[in-house]
């Protein structure tokens, strides 16, 4: 899938790299929220209680979690070299130039 068919870019990243992806863009996005709600319920209003305890196992276990999701992702990468896309050099976003001087 190297070259695009009728216009639809080509991918750069497997779909394995794309799913760990989005499962890890997913998992911080609920993390940030419930780390901030976990730290106002316990500093600021000062409630330590089952639930805080629990908040607070839940987030040390989701970020061990994604802390392994992320060695996954680098280990992928670095089994796969990524492809450029077309007009790309080096798969890094740098343009090729429009006529070859």
């Amino acid at each position: 899938m190297a070259q695009a068919d009728q216009g639809q870019p080509a991918r750069i990243y497997g779909a394995a790299a794309r799913h760990m992806h989005w499962i890890t863009a997913a998992a911080v996005i609920v993390m940030v929220p419930a780390g901030l709600a976990m730290t106002y319920r316990g500093d600021t209003l000062n409630i330590w209680d089952a639930t805080t305890n629990a908040m607070y196992s839940a987030h040390k276990l989701f970020g061990f979690l994604v802390l392994w999701l992320v060695a996954g992702r680098l280990a992928n990468l670095g089994g796969s070299p990524r492809r450029a896309a077309p007009g790309q050099l080096f798969g890094k976003g740098v343009e090729a130039p429009a006529s070859g001087a």
